[in-house]
């Protein structure tokens, strides 16, 4: 944890390298195709937003992540960041919407042979099939109601 304070410099919600051989006030990072940042530490690559968690709130524990609150990746402001175990992450939607989504509801996909929506989740290592719907809402309604029954979050993460 120190060794990054040693390095970076975090002021409203940027990172910016603490060494003289940078830029004056040259933000630190850069956009990966995932659309995270990472930053170099001793030429290693990491994730930005893990060197503003651990700033801020020191290691992070072992089997947990970092999840970026409003789903944006680019995001990491210290306040849109949380630690989450992975399966929490996962079921929050870490993943974006896929393109090809139509529903624009994590969970909740065209069916074709039925000509139908098709919700279902993962939940702690298990596929939750809820039903096939006439409508979206239907669909986002009740993956909702049976996210809620078994324990699993609910997903922020909607198309943008």
């Amino acid at each position: 944890m120190s060794k990054f304070h040693e390095l970076f410099v975090y002021k409203n919600g940027e990172l910016y390298h603490r060494d003289m051989s940078y830029k004056w006030k040259e933000i630190a990072g850069h956009k990966i195709q995932s659309g995270y940042y990472t930053v170099s530490v001793n030429g290693k690559n990491i994730r930005r937003h893990r060197v503003i968690w651990e700033m801020h709130h020191g290691n992070i524990p072992d089997g947990l992540v970092i999840d970026h609150i409003n789903g944006v990746r680019g995001d990491d402001r210290i306040e849109n960041l949380q630690v989450v175990t992975r399966s929490e992450n996962h079921a929050l939607g870490v993943y974006a919407l896929y393109a090809s989504n139509k529903s624009g509801v994590n969970g909740v996909r065209w069916y074709k042979p039925y000509s139908k929506w098709l919700a279902s989740f993962s939940y702690k290592g298990k596929c939750i099939f809820v039903g096939y719907f006439e409508n979206t809402h239907d669909a986002a309604k009740a993956i909702a109601t049976k996210r809620a029954e078994v324990g699993a979050p609910e997903s922020r993460r909607a198309k943008q």
